[in-house]
């Protein structure tokens, strides 16, 4: 089955090309790159929705959160806790 690339793992990628240039060749070289920036995209995906979970059962729990913040500032929280999964090195 051929998956895309979504914007992390664009990210990701771009990010593993740029930083780690040499093992970004090996990976390529060894067949592997896809497959890896895959794994990686998977666990970002899968951590997003686990944190936007979480912040979904704090709104209900405590209700004041939707009002004092907005739906930007949490996501933009989301991004900031998936660099720590998405830029984890190889």
């Amino acid at each position: 089955m051929l998956m895309k690339l979504n914007r992390y793992g664009i990210q990701i990628k771009q990010w593993l090309k740029n930083e780690y240039p040499i093992r970004y060749q090996e990976l390529i070289l060894d067949g592997t790159l896809m497959e890896k920036i895959y794994e990686r995209q998977n666990e970002v995906m899968e951590y997003r929705d686990d944190l936007i979970k979480s912040f979904k059962i704090a709104d209900a729990k405590n209700g004041f959160l939707e009002k004092v913040r907005s739906e930007r500032e949490i996501q933009n929280e989301i991004e900031e806790m998936l660099k720590e999964v998405m830029y984890r090195k190889f």
